[in-house]
């Protein structure tokens, strides 16, 4: 029987991890989450309002991108776990545990995704209460195992194992800790959510006030689109860190809570 987790003490760990690790962390998170977000931002056309940007050079560039955030997500997780490797070596891992991380994601998401597109398309082209019903039940099987599914990263760079071990380990972890990963989760994203709104809301006023009407490749649109990856990578940094102490209990490893000192 899978013991029960707890949040709080993953809570006093990522503290401490931050605490006295911070400047790697932001290394990592600066290199690989705020950096290649900027980057696709400022490659990201404007598009009119109500329509998609047309498809360009910067699909490739926000695809690379998010590869690589992928990459830095899985890095912050396996610093977290404790580890005798220097902070290049862990970067250089997660590359190459990516691909494999990628496809069971895939494994599970991929279904979800075309059910959605399926059942939303059919719904445009004929309203009705029983179609209206099963994208309810599909969205309410979704957040289940999107739950289910939260240690994967963790797992991906933790055990030298396929995708579809890795979606098994996942189900099988965090089993009977449905409701305390569901309840951390939302609270953490209503959090994480009002904190970036605010960020933006305020930051976008202040720039508006002294630089103008923000323009894409302005310094003021640079500023605010800077701060926002900052934010949204503190948010991730928190995140996975919490994720990896989460996955040190759940599989009964005795991991030290600290990280490598050595620089990238």
């Amino acid at each position: 029987m899978t013991s029960k987790l707890s949040i709080s003490r993953a809570w006093d760990e990522t503290r401490a991890l931050l605490q006295s690790d911070g400047k790697l962390f932001a290394t990592v998170a600066l290199a690989l989450l705020v950096l290649p977000g900027l980057v696709a931002n400022l490659f990201m056309p404007t598009p009119k309002v109500g329509e998609f940007p047309a498809p360009g050079a910067w699909v490739a560039v926000f695809l690379v991108a998010m590869l690589i955030a992928i990459v830095g997500q899985l890095a912050l997780a396996k610093l977290a776990m404790g580890n005798r490797l220097t902070v290049g070596e862990v970067i250089t891992s997660s590359f190459a545990r990516m691909p494999v991380y990628f496809i069971s994601q895939m494994i599970w998401g991929l279904p979800f995704a075309i059910l959605f597109v399926g059942i939303g398309r059919t719904l445009q082209a004929q309203p009705g209460g029983a179609l209206a019903l099963l994208f309810l039940v599909v969205l309410v099987a979704f957040f289940f195992v999107v739950i289910r599914m939260v240690l994967t990263g963790p797992i991906a760079v933790a055990e030298q194992i396929g995708p579809v071990e890795i979606v098994k380990r996942s189900w099988n972890l965090t089993a009977g800790n449905w409701w305390r990963l569901f309840a951390f989760l939302m609270i953490f994203l209503i959090g994480a959510a009002i904190l970036i709104l605010a960020t933006f809301s305020i930051l976008g006023l202040v720039v508006r006030m002294v630089f103008g009407e923000m323009e894409p490749f302005t310094v003021g649109a640079l500023l605010v689109s800077l701060a926002g990856e900052i934010v949204q990578a503190g948010v991730y940094v928190v995140l996975m860190v919490m994720l990896a102490r989460l996955y040190v209990q759940a599989s009964g490893r005795e991991a030290q809570a600290s990280v490598p000192s050595s620089g990238i």
